[in-house]
């Protein structure tokens, strides 16, 4: 579950709403337009949101639903918490992790701050599923490092002509 919202930057009500025919794991892709489903809201305007998913994290998916308790159906829940016990649920795998204390928004902005080193700021947009950046551009830290290498890149650009 931590790997998962570190990975996509999953809302709470994605994470627990997320069904098996939600993920793509030939293609490593993840579906995370049913944010309504168990008590979330709709995803704004109806966009739908597909969002890449890393290698380590397609494995981790994939083993998740080899030990899977019943049988695996589109429909079935992947991490199968209820609305309710999520709280309790994301402390236990965040001490499994030995990350300390970190909520989901933390995990989101980590993904929006990693992805924002590498991408532009209307990937980063989409992929956490906001209608505006300025929404987008509150969950996103500027690592120090990823600005240096943005301006060198530039300078890169700008020296080749």
């Amino acid at each position: 579950m931590v790997a998962f919202g570190l990975g996509t930057g999953a809302r709470r009500a994605e994470i627990v709403g997320l069904t098996y025919g939600q993920l793509d794991l030939e293609r490593g892709l993840v579906n995370l337009d049913r944010q309504a489903q168990l008590g979330g809201t709709a995803p704004p305007k109806g966009r739908a949101r597909v969002v890449p998913i890393a290698a380590t994290l397609r494995d981790a998916l994939l083993a998740w639903k080899k030990q899977a308790a019943g049988p695996v159906t589109p429909e079935a829940p992947v991490f199968g918490i209820l609305t309710w016990r999520f709280d309790l649920a994301f402390a236990a795998a965040v001490e499994a992790a030995g990350i300390g204390h970190t909520t989901i928004h933390d995990l989101r902005r980590s993904f929006a701050s990693r992805l924002a080193s590498v991408a532009g700021s209307g990937s980063v947009r989409v992929a956490l599923g906001h209608g505006s950046l300025s929404t987008t551009d509150r969950y996103v830290r500027t690592v120090p490092s990823a600005l240096r290498d943005a301006v060198e890149a530039v300078e890169r650009a700008y020296r080749a002509g």
